[in-house]
């Protein structure tokens, strides 16, 4: 999808978490969507106008990769940082 046809809370969202890139994906050379669905379900979680926690992040990637990486930690506290919808 183009970065023109998602909503800003997407892509800021989905920004955070490529700056983290949790499983090394897009330093291997995967496109800049490569985390556009893990971002999708936690862009929902901020427009129901909940924080984002770690348990949020964990349980959506292990939904996606089926294990949770330490660096989660990190990306829900940045992904927290951003205001909700």
């Amino acid at each position: 999808m183009h970065r023109s046809d998602r909503a800003p809370l997407l892509d800021r969202v989905l920004e955070v978490v490529n700056r983290h890139d949790p499983e090394g994906l897009l330093g291997l050379g995967a496109p800049a969507d490569e985390y556009e669905s893990e971002a999708r379900a936690l862009t929902a979680v901020l427009a129901r106008g909940d924080a984002i926690t770690v348990a949020d992040v964990r349980q959506v990637w292990v939904h996606s990769f089926g294990a949770a990486p330490d660096s989660l930690t990190a990306l829900a506290r940045d992904l927290a940082r951003l205001p909700a919808a």
